[in-house]
């Protein structure tokens, strides 16, 4: 048997009056006079047709106090429970003896969820009508529901209905009139629709109104739902319950993988985003998700169509979210100043949507994109292209390569390649590699500061703060967009991504004509911003490739095509010996000298007979006193031609008397009287033209130079036949030895500057066996002769 108490209160199931002794008939008896308030009914006479006869059997299955038995013992029938102690009828326990199963299937509703608050004070500003009485001032079951409002015959199937009829929300907007007050006013519209309410919602327990797809309270909430869920049919776990209906106003919106900016239920993430929600007073799904009711309000949402918890304006909502985004506010990407007038896809301008608004929203895009190449996504186009707000700043023509493999791309560079829109597979620079539309504190929405952006793919070329050519801090110079280095960035200095002139990005036009060397002149000419540095006229030969030029390229020295841009078969160029991105205590000039200390080494790669001038009689330390000594090949050879200095091709050596032959002049320039080195006794060969018998490529070989100067197997004796002016490897007399620590009396016994005499030479071609004494003492004429001097010998 039931007990007769729930909650610690009198309940009054039908079962009960069982165990009072009585029961009650289907059949109604007839209505006698209702009794006094308080007072039961008068009983029938002892012996009646039936005990029970007045007791007004249907009333007494919620009037329990009202049954007879309580008043009057029966010997025959004693009383099971005691008498109730108060009149328990329309109290909310009462309601729930029979509607927890016994009258109708609401065990879920009773046991699992809770229904519509009760037992409490209405809040504050909520007016309850007369016509819905409290009890002691509060909300209990018969404030909304009437025992005696049924029309009809009553019977237990139809007693318990609403006081006011509810098939449209009329009772529900009795106490809730501002929940109806329409999207202008932040609530969600009620009325028809233009489809039939979807069954997924019917299937879950939502009405209708009278008219077919009318949408009332009701097709949402539940009064006997949870309050935790607002009662809503389907709760508040997931955006369910909005999207069943709004997936058919916008068909393939809402569905998964839909092109949308926002993403779709992500999680929380932030402390931001969880403060956010808070202060908004909204909610969140499952494992912390964001749902439609985190940003809406659909009874208490700001004014508009969009019911949201925070206004748009300067982007109030976003910002709740996403802090630090209004550092964005004032800077090119905020049209509300750079383009007021602009609209977005819904028609708002940046003043109504708020900045954030003006190129995202939550549900789509804001701006329709427009993929290009450089922008496969489209974010970036939907502005700056032609026809659109930022068609100035669209950064056409794109001038750095952008076909750039991720192989390419150096280890650790924090730069992202983006598929390719001709060809998905493959990865390419895109707008956002090098931008971040929400990045304010590099210029141009640079993702870092321009040169570091650079350096990520491009480490080797990165100045060094210091080195020559980072131009920061001379803020007097600019470049041929009238900015300074610490405006562009050391590299945006002389290289330019957008809108650049040449294939080497250049900032500024080259001169006319255009030649390898305009890029590097443009600055270094003698009205130019670096006169002070400028390199005069070339000396060095430039022309088409040669097997001087391939060695350089050999030796990863660049050549150049006559635009500018490198090339394998290109010409010699400024960038060929200068490294323009060299930092600071480098080689002088800013050489390529590579890990070699010594200056020639630039030299070395197209000039291999220089490889052992350091270790010569001619080696620096022994030429302090002439100009250029500092770059071992200077006191004798400029590549570019310096003021004051005489210059006979590359030549920048004093030239010596005049002579019978001219290039012997180079070497007198020295070694003569006051040329500073020892003076040497010329001994002049006959003046007959000779012919080498030995080929070039044989190690006996000894060139002769013809009347144009060329070296050959013609001409005549000059120096150059003898003597190695840049000197030859002494390991084969030094094994194992330190060439450059050598003295200078060892040294000279090595004789480093005369060619190594492998018979047969040139000189045993007239002179036999005594060549090699003739070579020895070429310029001592009584040890030429010698006393075995053959007869008619010349001396």
């Amino acid at each position: 048997m039931k007990c007769a108490r729930r909650y610690g209160r009198w309940v009054t199931p039908v079962v009960y009056l069982a165990a009072a002794g009585c029961w009650f008939s289907p059949e109604k008896p007839p209505s006698p006079s209702p009794p006094a308030a308080g007072a039961p009914p008068a009983l029938p006479a002892a012996g009646g047709a039936s005990a029970q006869a007045d007791s007004r059997r249907d009333c007494a299955v919620c009037h329990l106090s009202w049954v007879a038995s309580f008043q009057r013992a029966f010997p025959e029938r004693p009383l099971l429970i005691d008498p109730p102690p108060f009149l328990a009828v329309a109290e909310h326990e009462t309601c729930l003896g029979c509607h927890d199963g016994s009258l109708a299937d609401d065990r879920r509703r009773v046991w699992l969820d809770r229904e519509h608050r009760s037992g409490v004070v209405p809040p504050a500003g909520m007016r309850v009508p007369d016509a819905l009485p409290l009890a002691d001032g509060r909300i209990v079951c018969r404030t909304c529901h009437g025992a005696h409002m049924g029309k009809g015959p009553e019977t237990l199937a139809n007693t318990v209905i609403t006081r006011v009829p509810n098939e449209a929300g009329g009772l529900c907007w009795l106490c809730h009139p501002t929940m109806t007050k329409g999207p202008g006013l932040g609530t969600h519209p009620i009325g028809g629709l233009p489809w039939p309410v979807p069954e997924k919602l019917l299937a879950a327990g939502a009405r209708v109104g009278p008219a077919a797809g009318q949408l009332v309270c009701q097709t949402c909430h539940t009064a006997h739902g949870p309050p935790e869920t607002h009662h809503l049919v389907l709760g508040t776990e997931s955006s369910q319950l909005c999207l069943t209906c709004h997936e058919k106003l916008r068909p393939g919106l809402w569905e998964p993988g839909a092109p949308r900016e926002h993403p779709v239920n992500p999680p929380l993430q932030t402390e931001a985003q969880f403060r956010a929600i808070k202060e908004m007073g909204t909610r969140v799904g499952a494992e912390n998700r964001l749902i439609c009711l985190s940003c809406h309000k659909v009874h208490h949402g700001l004014a508009g169509r969009y019911m949201l918890a925070a206004p748009l304006k300067d982007s109030r909502l976003c910002l709740l979210c996403h802090p630090g985004r209004e550092s964005l506010f004032g800077t090119a990407h905020d049209l509300r100043t750079s383009a007021p007038a602009a609209r977005n896809l819904l028609g708002q301008t940046p003043a109504e949507s708020g900045p954030c608004g003006a190129c995202h929203s939550f549900h789509e895009f804001s701006r329709r994109p427009a993929p290009t190449k450089l922008d496969p996504t489209g974010l970036c186009a939907t502005c700056h292209r032609a026809g659109q707000c930022a068609e100035r700043q669209s950064g056409l023509p794109f001038s750095h390569p952008d076909g750039v493999a991720p192989e390419n791309v150096p280890p650790g560079a924090a730069l992202e390649l983006y598929p390719r829109l001709d060809d998905p597979t493959k990865r390419g620079l895109a707008c956002l590699t090098c931008h971040d539309p929400h990045e304010t504190r590099h210029p141009h929405f640079l993702r870092m500061e321009p040169s570091a952006l650079c350096a990520q793919c491009h480490p080797a070329q990165n100045v060094p703060a210091g080195g020559k050519h980072d131009f920061t801090s001379r803020l007097q110079l600019k470049n041929g967009r009238d900015r300074t280095a610490a405006q562009s960035g050391t590299c945006g200095f002389c290289h330019a991504v957008h809108n650049a002139n040449g294939p080497m990005m250049w900032v500024a036009t080259p001169q006319k004509p255009a030649t390898p060397a305009a890029l590097c002149t443009e600055c270094h000419r003698e009205d130019g911003p670096a006169a002070a540095h400028a390199g005069g006229r070339l000396l060095h030969p430039d022309g088409p490739p040669t097997a001087d030029r391939l060695r350089a390229l050999k030796a990863e020295l660049p050549l150049f095509a006559e635009n500018g841009e490198r090339s394998r078969q290109g010409f010699l160029a400024c960038g060929t010996c200068h490294d323009p991105h060299a930092g600071p205590g480098g080689p002088p000039d800013m050489l390529r000298t590579g890990a070699a200390p010594a200056a020639n080494s630039v030299c070395v790669n197209c000039h291999p007979r220089t490889e052992y001038l350091q270790v010569s009689l001619h080696k620096p330390s022994l030429l302090g006193a002439y100009p250029g000594a500092d770059r071992v090949c200077g006191p004798c050879h400029a590549v570019h031609a310096r003021p004051g200095v005489h210059t006979t091709g590359m030549w920048a050596g004093p030239l010596g008397p005049s002579t019978e032959v001219a290039v012997m002049r180079r070497c007198t320039g020295c070694h003569s009287a006051g040329g500073g080195a020892p003076v040497i006794e010329w001994a002049e060969h006959p003046s007959v033209p000779l012919q080498n018998l030995v080929p070039p490529a044989n190690p006996s070989f000894m060139p002769l130079v013809n009347e144009k100067g060329e070296a050959g197997s013609q001409g005549r004796i000059v120096c150059i036949t003898c003597h190695l002016p840049h000197g030859r490897s002494p390991a084969a007399v030094l094994p194992g030895g330190d060439p450059e620590a050598i003295d200078l009396p060892d040294l000279r016994a090595v004789m480093p500057m005369l060619r190594p005499y492998v018979a047969p030479t040139l000189c045993d071609q007239c002179h036999g066996f005594d060549g090699l004494r003739r070579f020895l003492y070429y310029h001592y004429p009584e040890k030429r002769r010698g006393p075995a001097a053959l007869p008619g010998s010349r001396p």
